[in-house]
């Protein structure tokens, strides 16, 4: 009695490992245009993180595969996920230096996402509504 054909084992094609080496260097490039701006001491360093975060999110939503990307490279950069945690929540874990609280910068980015803010614009967007604190602010007002 036979079940069908047996499945065929087949390799890793090149284009998906191709795609973690191209989420790999993005990131780790990114990582250190971030650590340069931390290590500045600068008062408002994050907007470069938060600025790269969302900048890489909305590519990756251009491409149609943020979760997919994410699942990716948390798993490249050895990071645990809950199940059903948003991209940004990934990308901002993988981008932010040892020992900062980055506990309102997702909700904030999603705030910037819903309004149809622009990578470019983000920062004044920001400014104009209060900062991080008062995207966030918003963002839970609105749920």
């Amino acid at each position: 009695m036979s079940w069908g054909k047996p499945r065929k084992m087949t390799k890793p094609t090149v284009e998906s490992s191709t795609v973690e080496s191209e989420i790999k260097a993005k990131l780790d490039a990114l990582k250190a245009t971030i650590q340069q701006a931390f290590d500045s001491r600068s008062r408002f360093w994050f907007y470069t993180l938060l600025e790269c975060a969302y900048a890489l999110y909305d590519e990756w939503r251009a491409v149609h595969h943020p979760k997919k990307n994410a699942k990716k490279a948390a798993r490249l950069f050895g990071i645990k996920i809950k199940d059903g945690a948003h991209p940004l929540t990934t990308i901002i874990k993988v981008l932010t230096p040892p020992g900062v609280n980055t506990r309102r910068w997702v909700n904030g980015l999603r705030f910037a996402r819903k309004q149809g803010v622009a990578p470019k614009d983000l920062v004044a967007f920001l400014k104009a509504n209060g900062g991080m604190s008062g995207c966030e602010r918003k963002f839970r007002a609105k749920e």
